[in-house]
């Protein structure tokens, strides 16, 4: 692969990329047939900075949607005990309920 067809694919892999604003290096390495030199690293590190895209490993990567599928059932849980708070019991419309 000649350099510029690498260089077009590093483009289109931080252009196309939309899952989220990471990009692991598993996938960055899949695009070279050898390790990449320090003007392709510079070059890649251009392109996360240019699509403010964050580089992680993919261990590192699921640690950051594991913490962050937590946060979001902390905060479901969190929205439920408050709805329960809210809504006051009135023991003399439960007492007329069960009679």
């Amino acid at each position: 692969m000649s350099a510029k067809e690498l260089n077009k694919n590093i483009e289109e892999l931080f252009s196309n990329h939309s899952d989220d604003t990471c990009i692991t290096y598993e996938e960055i390495v899949e695009l070279f047939e050898k390790a990449p030199t320090s003007t392709q690293v510079k070059n890649i590190i251009k392109h996360a900075q240019k699509y403010k895209k964050c580089l992680f490993t993919s261990s590192e990567h699921a640690k950051v949607l594991n913490q962050q599928e937590s946060d979001a059932r902390r905060e479901a849980q969190k929205k439920m005990l408050e709805d329960a708070d809210s809504e006051d019991f009135d023991i003399m419309k439960e007492r007329e309920l069960l009679e």
